[in-house]
């Protein structure tokens, strides 16, 4: 990742921090009314023989999203092919640790929860890492991050990234239309041969992309997919002369995922209502579920099998990186927000305000503790 693109990240989560605490504050004050009127604000896309009509929270979780996979699918597209013949070694520590990052947090989850069929379709929620967020807390320590911590850290959260694309793909997807699911599958074939073709322009790609998330939208799969598989088939040409699309077209993302459109996402979905809640709710299952498996699962995931990696001489620490740095970002690393509230609302679409708000708060929880006693361990490491 170039640095151009870390100071995206720094600044966008940032700002994503400061949209959060303002959709917070707004629903819990005297103008919960404009809130709550601009979230459910209705926005109709319309052609002459068929309209389309649904809340602007519905256009954020459902449309927008995709874009920020989209991005995601990019960025990891670029890695694998950018990094070819060290990737084996390269991946190696990253993609342990977020596989143990997801499994163990889950496994939490799932203790506290096993015998609620209904609590049980959270079990994803403290799996997610919010790498804006990580970033921008790590960009505020400056050179006291070792590059190679900062670089480990960025790897670990896209592929944490593209395993919760995948849990939202196989345990999230609603009643499956086989003809929608049939448009999708033809979309992408015409995107695969445009690939195969040699097309290196982006407005058939993005054009057609637009069609498949309808599609998929319409097939009961999450229409956040769509950014996915649209990524995918994006054309890279590592041997070209000029940057290739999939750089150019994450050059063009990027800042518009960071600035605009992560930053709605949190605030048309912080708005938790303290009137629902108090802080005996939070020992309820399902919320001791999330906080534990976020703030104690991920630290203890990633950084108990980066010791045992290291331990039995698979691999070793970045350089400079020193043990209690290795614990302090692990710690961090518990800061689901943006990506366990995306998978709260799969999770729990028809459970009412009592479901959201809880699952809100405990991430809210789980993400302001990761942080803080983060921060400060890798502000007192050596």
């Amino acid at each position: 990742m170039s640095k151009s693109a870390i100071n995206i990240d720094t600044a966008s989560g940032l700002l994503l921090l400061a949209t959060a605490i303002l959709g917070f504050f707004l629903k819990n004050s005297a103008w919960e009314g404009f809130y709550d009127s601009f979230v459910s604000f209705p926005i109709t896309f319309a052609v002459p023989t068929f309209s389309y009509a649904k809340p602007l929270i519905f256009w954020v979780n459902d449309g927008l999203i995709a874009i920020f996979f989209f991005l995601v699918g990019l960025e990891m597209k670029s890695y694998l092919y950018g990094h070819g013949a060290k990737l084996k070694q390269q991946l190696t520590l990253p993609l342990s640790a977020a596989i143990a990052g997801v499994m163990v947090p889950a496994l939490i989850y799932t203790a506290f929860n096993f015998n609620n069929p209904i609590n049980m379709r959270g079990w994803a929620i403290p799996t997610a890492i919010d790498t804006a967020f990580v970033v921008g807390l790590l960009s505020l320590l400056g050179d006291k991050i070792p590059r190679g911590l900062r670089m480990l850290l960025i790897m670990l959260s896209i592929i944490d990234d593209v395993i919760a694309v995948l849990i939202i793909a196989l345990f999230y997807a609603g009643e499956l239309s086989h003809f929608a699911a049939l448009a999708s599958a033809s979309i992408i074939g015409i995107l695969v041969m445009l690939n195969y073709s040699g097309v290196v322009k982006a407005t058939p790609y993005l054009f057609l992309g637009l069609v498949l998330w309808v599609c998929v939208l319409g097939s009961g799969v999450h229409a956040s997919i769509a950014g996915v598989l649209l990524a995918a088939t994006i054309p890279y040409d590592p041997d070209e002369h000029h940057k290739n699309l999939v750089d150019k077209l994450k050059d063009l993302f990027h800042p518009i995922v960071g600035f605009l459109i992560m930053p709605i996402f949190a605030f048309v979905n912080t708005g938790i209502d303290l009137d629902h809640l108090d802080l005996r709710d939070l020992l309820q299952p399902l919320a001791l579920g999330i906080i534990l498996g976020l703030f104690i699962g991920k630290q203890l995931g990633i950084f108990g099998i980066t010791f045992l990696l290291h331990r039995f001489k698979v691999c070793r620490l970045p350089h400079n990186v020193s043990w209690r740095k290795m614990y302090g970002a692990s710690v961090l690393c518990g800061i689901g927000f943006t990506m366990s509230l995306f998978i709260g609302i799969l999770a729990f679409e028809s459970g009412g305000p009592e479901y959201n708000d809880l699952v809100k708060a405990a991430v809210f929880m789980a993400s302001i503790c990761s942080a803080v006693l983060g921060m400060l361990i890798l502000a007192t490491a050596k």
